[in-house]
């Protein structure tokens, strides 16, 4: 159902794209031709010829002494090719695969020909056609199933580009559809342990669920009968991301999500008879056991989470949903979506309890929030006198809240991150004194001073 649903989202769109074709009876006619084809769209022509180019699809075909060269040119992506004729409309290019240990990530990816044998007088190039590479939507499931293809495809989705024996192959699909099914020891096609370094590169995760009985038996009847009148443009996608820049959300909910965020990406592990932590740690390389803290029962006890991609996403989410729902300033409800959308893939669970109780990391991620919300609203006098370090900037002021909230983790994950912008702050303007204020030199001053007066 999950890649169905997803493959019929796919093929409602369509783009427009200019044709190309070329004659080459030797190697310098067929660099000629590329070289015309590059300076008029302002592309490198080995590129271009190597189909190596986000965009373009290039293909040749050997008749006798002759390449043929057929390019098919995205005008989206390339507009400068509006020079080579009228663009035609047709359909987005859509990947949908199960994924499993058998396949050569070659085969799914994309992969270069560059054997004499097979190329003839064809130039060394990387067949993309019905690869990812290739597309414009690519839907995967059971993407845990092949670990060999799943490290390839995070190179593909962090740097945008797969590696081929004649080069690297620029790959930027519209999106990716990633799919698996819920994390416990039921599938066997998911990992034993769930890797959240793994899980935090992808941008948000939503449930599949059934809809009821009847339901299913509406939509079969349905889908027989369904037919596609008219794609959408895909145009309407790229102007709704540069749209994006343009809804403003307000400080309160940014506020919210620092808070949250703070607070889940930090430990303060400290046990009843040891000292409290002067420093926050990093909940992902400290070896501890959350269950012996005494601050186990706060949600950073319960679960953690890496806060670079988690912060953006929320943003970038919270300001997506209120587009889709023609706002030009968030609300409340797209915070939500935000909130259910981004964390639960991404949060380390230090209670299996907890996941146990709530039943699954969509509802305890829900449970969660709702609990960090509670001590949000309880403590919330303590957490505005902290807020005013944005606006004070004051050294001083920050280490005299740090002595006064030092056992209290949600008002002090809030100003240790207040804290460090205060620091980043002083670096950038060379500002050493109040840099020492909030982070004291190392004190070896009077060591160095003993050896020299003993010399």
């Amino acid at each position: 159902m999950k890649t169905s649903m997803a493959s019929f989202i796919g093929k409602l769109f369509d783009k427009p794209v200019v044709t190309v074709k070329g004659q080459a009876k030797n190697r310098a006619q067929l660099e000629k031709f590329f070289e015309d084809i590059g300076g008029k769209i302002g592309l490198p022509p080995e590129g271009i010829m190597r189909n190596l180019v986000d965009g373009i699809s290039c293909e040749y075909e050997q008749v006798g002494e002759t390449v043929e060269v057929t390019l098919e040119i995205d005008i989206i992506k390339h507009p400068k090719a509006k020079v080579f004729g009228k663009p035609k409309r047709k359909p987005l290019e859509v990947f949908s695969m199960q994924v499993t240990d058998q396949m050569d990530p070659e085969d799914v990816l994309g992969y270069g020909l560059d054997h004499p044998a097979i190329l003839g007088k064809k130039p060394p190039h990387v067949i993309k056609k019905g690869k990812i590479a290739g597309a414009d939507y690519v839907v995967l499931d059971e993407i845990f199933a092949a670990p060999r293809f799943l490290s390839k495809l995070h190179h593909a989705l962090n740097e945008k580009k797969i590696d081929t024996t004649v080069g690297a192959v620029d790959a930027k699909p519209l999106t990716w559809v990633l799919c698996t099914n819920p994390f416990n020891s039921y599938y066997a096609t998911n990992l034993a342990v769930t890797n959240v370094a793994t899980l935090d590169r992808y941008a948000l995760s939503a449930r599949s669920l059934p809809p009821s009985i009847q339901e299913i038996l509406v939509m079969v009847k349905k889908w027989q009968k369904l037919k596609l009148q008219q794609r959408v443009p895909v145009e309407i996608i790229y102007a709704g991301r540069k749209l994006l820049e343009t809804i403003k959300i307000p400080d309160e909910y940014m506020i919210f999500c620092l808070g949250l965020i703070a607070h889940l990406s930090k430990c303060y592990f400290a046990t009843s008879t040891s000292q409290r932590s002067e420093v926050a740690k990093d909940p992902f390389e400290t070896e501890k056991d959350c269950s012996l803290c005494i601050f186990n029962t706060y949600p950073c006890g319960i679960a953690n989470v890496g806060k670079v991609r988690s912060i953006i996403r929320l943003q970038q989410t919270m300001k997506a949903h209120a587009l889709l729902n023609m706002r030009q300033e968030v609300q409340e409800e797209d915070l939500s979506f935000a909130l259910l959308s981004v964390l639960p893939h991404r949060l380390s669970w230090n209670s299996e309890a907890f996941l146990a109780k709530h039943g699954d990391i969509f509802t305890a991620t829900k449970a969660l929030i709702q609990k960090y919300a509670e001590y949000f609203v309880d403590l919330y006098p303590q957490i505005k006198s902290v807020e005013q370090l944005i606006t004070r900037r004051d050294p001083a002021l920050a280490l005299e809240l740090k002595r006064k909230y030092f056992d209290q983790p949600i008002v002090r994950s809030i100003l240790d991150e207040l804290t460090d912008m205060l620091k980043e702050s002083a670096l950038k303007k060379g500002a050493k004194k109040q840099l020492e204020l909030l982070e004291p030199k190392l004190a070896i001053s009077k060591a160095i001073k003993l050896i020299r007066e003993g010399e």
